[in-house]
């Protein structure tokens, strides 16, 4: 008679099962290397896709990226200019910089009057556009930013742009 086949899974003696052993890798990465509050924010924002009423504003335009092959008439690199497109809406922003924080000047178009949400490293500052679409915000923490707008009284954001770094 043949001896029924050992348990590959059975923890052997003297050895942790694999999830005391994950966890305590876990332990140890989080102390080695801590994953940075702002990334864990920004995560968590993205979390928010799974609404599906939600439409992204693609980044249609970036400064930075885009003036990087033609010269420079303007002095100082201090203000950057980004356009994010979507269908209904199209979000210019003008972020200058100061240190490490950012100010945000903004124009919805069509200009519209909105509740806008920015979600950075800092937090979420919620502002009021006017009824010409602009709106102005900071400062805000450098690193990862997102955008949500929605118009006044609406429950749900209309329009969110995809997370960028400033």
């Amino acid at each position: 008679m043949r001896e029924p086949p050992e348990d590959e899974t059975a923890p052997v003696e003297g050895e942790a099962p694999d999830d005391e052993l994950v966890e305590q890798l876990r332990g140890v990465a989080a102390q080695a290397d801590p994953v940075p509050e702002a990334f864990l924010r920004a995560a968590r924002g993205s979390y928010a896709w799974r609404i599906v009423d939600v439409e992204l504003a693609e980044l249609a335009y970036d400064s930075l990226l885009d003036d990087a092959r033609t010269p420079v008439v303007r002095g100082g690199g201090d203000i950057r200019l980004l356009t994010f497109e979507a269908p209904e809406l199209t979000i210019e922003l003008e972020v200058t910089v100061s240190g490490n924080d950012r100010r945000i000047a903004g124009q919805l178009i069509p200009g519209i009057e909105a509740i806008v949400e920015i979600s950075h490293g800092g937090g979420t500052e919620v502002i009021t556009a006017d009824r010409l679409g602009r709106f102005a915000a900071g400062p805000v923490t450098a690193g990862p930013v997102s955008l949500s707008c929605r118009r006044a009284g609406a429950l749900v954001a209309a329009v969110s742009t995809e997370w960028v770094p400033i």
